[in-house]
């Protein structure tokens, strides 16, 4: 198959197009790491609160770009993706390329690396470096230089003021650890989710790049900022 693809109704559908199908066929206005004031989910934001996601209303999700987007997804799923994609949520679909039978994955989460590198796969070669390589986000035809070209997760924490203050510094704690210097490189080589610049060009990442696919290069070159979290709009995924 051409293309691997899901299609059933489910939350990971809503953020299939939002995270980031819309931001790569230019959605939403310029800005990074989101665009204001409508943002890549088509949606207008003011004063970090939504005030309308429609044209009529001043955004963007039935829009050009956005049209553009989800007939494209579509169109490609029934072409090119196997039958079965259509009855598959995100968890669902994302092991199948690994099994060999997929030229392309559009839709692409640094995070698959990690399942895409085992050892003995059909798309790994037998000295460990892949059959397969990650490029460039594609653009769309409404997409304009200074615009978002992709998602990426970016951890943060949240402590409620309701949790009792022992428990609130020990959280604290906790999340200091999670990223310190002591234990993130070590993470990063494990998960292949980078937390530091530092581990990102250390010399460890330098001698993993080959087997890696070109994730290393991409977090070292400038595309990387492209790649930017959900902006201040809804914090929900409809059903």
């Amino acid at each position: 198959y051409g293309h691997m693809d899901y299609g059933k109704k489910d939350p990971s559908l809503g953020w299939r197009f939002t995270d980031a199908w819309f931001s790569m066929a230019g959605a939403g206005d310029k800005g990074l790491p989101n665009g204001l004031p409508v943002d890549e989910w088509g949606i207008r934001v003011e004063d970090c609160h939504p005030v309308g996601s429609s044209v009529a209303r001043g955004g963007a999700t039935n829009g050009p770009a956005a049209v553009y987007a989800t007939q494209k997804y579509v169109d490609w799923m029934r072409e090119y993706a196997p039958r079965e994609a259509q009855g598959m949520t995100f968890s669902e679909s994302g092991p199948v390329p690994a099994q060999g039978n997929i030229a392309q994955q559009i839709f692409w989460y640094t995070a698959f690396t990690a399942d895409m590198t085992k050892p003995g796969l059909p798309v790994v070669n037998e000295d460990g470096t892949p059959k397969w390589r990650m490029a460039p986000s594609p653009k769309g035809p409404y997409w304009e230089e200074g615009m978002k070209l992709g998602y990426q997760d970016a951890g943060s924490w949240t402590f409620l003021n309701s949790t009792p203050e022992e428990r609130r510094l020990a959280a604290w704690l906790y999340a200091q650890f999670t990223v310190a210097k002591t234990v993130s490189l070590k993470k990063t080589l494990v998960g292949l989710t980078p937390i530091r610049e530092s581990d990102i060009k250390s010399e460890a990442m330098t001698e993993a790049a080959p087997k890696l696919g070109g994730l290393v290069e991409f977090y070292r070159s400038p595309a990387r900022v492209q790649w930017t979290p959900t902006g201040t709009n809804v914090p929900d995924y409809p059903r």
